[in-house]
């Protein structure tokens, strides 16, 4: 598979695909997308993790539509390891943007059988295989996003990729300040009624922090020094560009 786009074209204009070709693609292209994934850093030195690409039987979904192919991804048990996952597999979902590959972040799909694997645990789960109808792509600029003034306070190439990622219910649950040579990450916190969305939050500002890597010529992630909050937000890390 040759790609059709770049990677900043793939941020613009990816969008959430949900009717796909059942045919499915080969083991030939299967194992271009997981060599792929292995060869992606993580967000932090040494973190594990993996994913098990795996069929429409082998899923349990609340949803009446259906794909060929499901990432069942699994990672470290902790705040830094769902944004991890993210971080990692908003990448590999930018690359099958590239290639004419639909996906789709998928909450409410879940492996039948394995909820963990080699001491990880499940995290999420991605749809992919060739749209059944169009391309695929969106135009740039048409993505339902919050305004920039919203989610942050100097606007970068970086940042603005972050604001356009997908996210869990499209709850946008993020904010960017610039502090010095930084870029502080800050995540929403949800209230009682909300607090099974956290989980997912934290894969969601993984899921923004892998866009602003794929459009950056260098990135590095550090988790805050002590816990901070800020106007109803938590500060997850800081990134550095360059």
């Amino acid at each position: 598979m040759e790609a059709k786009m770049t990677m900043v074209e793939a941020v613009e204009r990816r969008m959430s695909v949900r009717s796909f070709d059942m045919k499915g693609l080969s083991q030939e292209e299967l194992k271009q997308i997981t060599d792929y994934a292995a060869s992606l850093p993580t967000l932090l030195p040494g973190q594990k993790i993996r994913a098990d690409i795996i069929g429409p039987d082998d899923v349990k979904a609340i949803m009446k539509w259906r794909a060929p192919h499901y990432l069942a991804i699994y990672a470290e048990d902790s705040d830094a390891g769902l944004m991890n996952a993210g971080f990692v597999y908003e990448q590999v979902v930018l690359y099958l943007t590239t290639l004419g590959i639909g996906t789709c972040w998928a909450t409410s799909v879940s492996p039948k059988e394995k909820k963990e694997s080699d001491g990880l645990r499940w995290a999420a789960v991605i749809v992919f295989g060739r749209p059944a109808v169009g391309n695929g792509w969106r135009e740039a600029g048409t993505a339902k996003r919050n305004a920039p003034d919203t989610v942050y306070d100097r606007k970068d190439a970086a940042v603005d990729a972050a604001r356009l990622a997908p996210s869990s219910m499209n709850n946008q649950p993020w904010k960017f300040r610039h502090n010095s040579d930084v870029i502080q990450v800050f995540c929403k916190k949800q209230g009682l009624l909300k607090k099974w969305m956290v989980s997912q939050n934290r894969i969601d500002i993984g899921i923004a922090l892998g866009n602003m890597k794929a459009v950056s010529d260098e990135f590095a992630f550090t988790l805050p020094a002590a816990p901070a909050e800020q106007d109803g937000y938590t500060l997850m890390g800081t990134v550095r560009l360059g």
